[in-house]
């Protein structure tokens, strides 16, 4: 850095120099004087592919992933056979849910040869198993594996697919065999927790994230999975201590924010969620951040039983993203609690064409006609819940109340008993 600023004494409008400063300042982790480096070596010289690099991934640990993506482009443009521009551009799409574009991306890394071919196999398989093509993934982590059998990460991320695919026994082999490897590595606690909770042993996944906060209280993720987890089981007051504390050691993550926003909306404290849901919003650079505000924000006024307010937001949501059933779900309540019965309806048969298998789709569009008094649309809909999930409560008390209405007596209290 001392040779690079003597330099720049004598050529201060020397594009390739403010990169070799900004590069030398992204190792040091210095983020912020890298940045102001690279866009001064950017206004001298724009033709340098290594430059629109380094901005891309100062631009990526912003969180600015669309940001990124353009700086990822303008280096392939430059350098069409630019492996780690590849890579890195699949890591921002990865983060803006864009699963196809990163394995697109991954591929043609691997195809360049550039990068070890072993953790572009891990990434893609990642890629994969997020968009729930888990035989696809395991044949990428296989393939890793093949090439260094002994990685615990890759090991243990196997070992998430495996428990996935219902594999609980391959599952279990894999995470003990990557902790007898790497004992303390709290990442491997972190996915057999995560496995674990899939699995439905929500004790062990408590246990194994109280094991990867004691390795490491410094990770935000650990915190903030364990939150999600308390949850669950109803422990509220715990999940908000440790949202709060995922929220301090990284008070960038957006999604953390409206996590807490959601757990403080649960406690009755509508204002701080409405804090979160809004400081969350300024936070996200996504595209995605108009539907989170509106979905987040309108959940919360309605479980304040504010319907109106949850209308308008909820409205805002789904104009965002007009593919999201659990958001016409969520507008349909609203407006069923509104008493615009006829609006439900077609709000939840949208959210049910989107996704069949939305079970508080077919349970709400069930209880929507049962207000009507549309019985036999009801049972179909109680009914096809029920087969989704045959012990869901909600689906047989249902049936019950529509047997009832009929004054089929027996068979409602045959169905309470179920």
């Amino acid at each position: 850095l001392i040779e690079i600023d003597r330099a720049l004494k004598i050529r201060p409008d020397n594009g390739v120099l403010w990169w070799l400063r900004s590069d030398t300042n992204r190792l040091k982790q210095n983020y912020g004087e890298a940045l102001k480096d690279i866009r001064r070596a950017l206004e001298f010289d724009s033709t340098i592919p290594g430059a629109h690099w380094v901005h891309g991934f100062l631009l990526l640990q912003r969180r600015d992933r669309e940001g990124a993506i353009r700086a990822f482009d303008e280096a392939i443009q430059l350098r069409p056979d630019y492996g780690q521009a590849f890579t890195y551009r699949a890591h921002a799409r990865f983060g803006l849910k864009q699963y196809d574009a990163a394995i697109e991306d991954l591929s043609i890394a691997l195809g360049l040869a550039q990068t070890d071919p072993a953790e572009l196999h891990r990434f893609r398989g990642w890629a994969k198993g997020a968009k729930s093509d888990h035989e696809g993934a395991l044949v990428d982590l296989d393939i890793a594996l093949e090439l260094y059998p002994d990685n615990p990460e890759y090991l243990s991320y196997r070992a998430k697919l495996k428990a996935a695919l219902k594999d609980f026994e391959a599952a279990t082999a894999d995470f003990e065999r990557a902790l007898r490897i790497a004992p303390n590595d709290d990442e491997i606690y972190l996915r057999r927790a995560s496995a674990k909770r899939e699995m439905g042993d929500l004790d062990g996944a408590l246990e194994d994230f109280n094991k990867a906060v004691a390795l490491n209280p410094d990770n935000p993720t650990a915190y903030s999975g364990r939150a999600m987890l308390r949850s669950r089981r109803g422990d509220r007051d715990g999940a908000l201590t440790d949202f709060d504390r995922a929220i301090l050691l990284d008070p960038l993550e957006a999604n953390t924010r409206n996590s807490r926003g959601t757990e403080k909306s649960h406690l009755g404290d509508l204002n701080g969620a409405r804090q979160d849901f809004e400081h969350a919003y300024g936070l996200d650079l996504s595209a995605e951040r108009e539907f989170k505000l509106g979905f987040f924000r309108g959940c919360a006024y309605f479980e304040a039983l504010d319907y109106n307010a949850a209308l308008v937001d909820l409205e805002r949501a789904v104009r965002a993203d007009s593919q999201h059933a659990g958001a016409f779900v969520a507008l349909g309540k609203a407006k069923a609690r509104l008493n615009r019965i006829e609006e439900a309806i077609a709000d939840f048969t949208r959210a049910i064409a989107l996704r069949p298998n939305e079970i508080d789709a077919w349970l709400a569009r069930g209880e929507a006609h049962l207000s009507k008094r549309t019985l036999t649309a009801a049972i179909e809909d109680f009914s096809t819940a029920a087969r989704h999930q045959p012990q869901n409560i909600q689906a047989l008390i249902g049936l019950a109340r529509v047997e009832a209405m009929k004054k089929n007596f027996r068979d409602a209290l045959s169905l309470c008993d179920q």
